[in-house]
Order: C-alpha cells, then sequence, then structure tokens
C-alpha cells in the first residue's frame, strides 16, 4: 500500500498529506497501514475521475502480501479506484478474489505461437545463443520446452 501511496503522491499529492508524511520523517517514525490506507483514500478521491491501478505478478508477490493486498486494497479503497491484478492461474489467488464481491476474473493466455517468434527472435538477436542453436537440432528443443512450461503464461 505503501508503494501504491508513494506512486500517487509523485504524480500530485495533497497538501495534507505531503504535510502528513513530512510529521512521520520529523518524528523518524513510519505511518502503520492504517494510517497509510487513510492517506491513500484521501488522494485517491481528490481525483475526479478515478485512480487505475494495475499490478503486475502478484503470485511472485510473498503470500502474505497477497492476503494484505487483496483485502485490503480491494475492500477499503473507494470505488474510484479501478484496479487490474496479473497472476498466474494459481488456485490460492483466485480463491482470495472469490471471496471479493466486485472483482471479476478475465483469463489471458499467451499463445504459443508468440512465444515461438519472441524466443526467435531472441536468438536471433543474441550471437551467442545464435552459435549455441545451430549446433544440432538445440533451437527447436529450446523452443519447444519454453513454449510447453510457459504453459499459457
Amino acid at each position: 500500500m505503501a508503494y501504491l501511496l508513494a506512486e500517487l503522491v509523485k504524480q500530485r499529492a495533497l497538501n495534507t498529506t505531503i504535510d502528513k508524511l513530512k510529521a512521520f520523517k520529523d518524528k523518524n517514525s513510519k505511518p502503520s497501514d492504517s494510517d497509510i490506507l487513510a492517506m491513500l483514500k484521501e488522494e485517491i478521491n481528490s481525483y475526479d475521475n478515478g485512480v487505475y491501478c494495475i499490478f503486475d505478478a502478484l503470485d511472485e508477490a510473498p503470500e502474505l502480501d497477497r492476503f494484505s493486498i487483496i483485502n485490503h486494497l480491494i475492500a477499503d479503497l473507494p470505488s474510484k479506484a479501478r484496479m487490474i491484478f496479473t497472476f498466474r492461474d494459481l488456485p490460492e489467488i483466485a480463491n482470495l478474489f472469490r471471496e471479493q464481491q466486485n472483482a471479476r476474473r478475465l483469463l489471458v493466455t499467451g499463445k504459443g505461437e508468440d512465444l515461438k517468434t519472441y524466443i526467435n527472435r531472441v536468438f536471433e538477436e543474441n550471437p551467442r545463443l545464435n552459435r549455441l542453436a545451430q549446433q544440432g537440432p538445440r533451437r527447436d528443443e529450446v523452443v519447444e520446452t519454453v513454449i510447453k512450461r510457459a504453459a499459457g503464461m
């Protein structure tokens, strides 16, 4: 949550938020989660058309942080905050979103052909990889293995 507040403050901060943050700094302390949440709400409500937040790779965040992010942000932020979360299709994350009434799910997967094009371009742009790939069927093996392990990611 602190990161989201920092990003909003960088773009356009209310004087009250800046004053509160300075007060914490002057006291050599850090704001609590509830302090950050209150400032975040105030900042978001100051935007006429709302705020769009994108949280990429939620599955790569520590498990406790995932729970906190989803529960605090979705449940506690004003409706002006529109959020998009990207994550691998993991049941433990999907279940957290099922509990949220306002959450909608859209499954997006990569196509094998897109990955194949990307990997071939990486081979072409990297002379060392390209030389390695010229030695037998390695290139095809690498491409097929990466596509298989990506599993539509």
